[in-house]
């Protein structure tokens, strides 16, 4: 019998803001469902650290549902990844930085940056449930 899925998806990718940079988007607050955010709390969990609070498997489900770009892609990364001079990255479609949050029993995911000169854009990609048997280590 097939393993029950860990996480569930449960809500697509929504755009949250799409501006000029200002005090709406540095010192606002933007609400997704039950969740009430900052920017400055969502930049701090930047996508790869997930790693350390999830299984691999569960990441890869992550990063490749939601396609994610990585460092992997890139020639110039790949040939000076032993020097360890890159950390792992990882981009939305949009070529933003993507970031989680994790509230409840919902993990939330998010793409942010500047788009063009001085235009800013917050994405909701994804919201996950997780189940009973998926453990968020702290």
């Amino acid at each position: 019998m097939p393993e029950e899925a860990k996480m569930t998806l449960i809500e697509n990718k929504k755009l949250l803001y799409d501006g000029v940079e200002n005090e709406e988007l540095f010192s606002g607050f933007f609400n997704v469902n039950d969740l009430r955010f900052t920017l400055s709390e969502m930049i701090t969990n930047e996508i790869a650290n997930l790693k350390k609070h999830i299984s691999e498997e569960d990441f890869s489900k992550i990063t490749q549902e939601l396609k994610f770009q990585t460092n992997e892609n890139s020639e110039f990364v790949r040939h000076f990844k032993d020097l360890r001079f890159f950390e792992d990255f990882y981009k939305s479609d949009e070529g933003l930085s993507v970031y989680f949050l994790n509230k409840d029993n919902c993990l939330y995911i998010f793409s942010f940056g500047e788009k063009q000169p001085g235009r800013y854009i917050l994405n909701l990609e994804a919201v996950y449930a997780k189940n009973e048997h998926l453990k968020f280590k702290k």
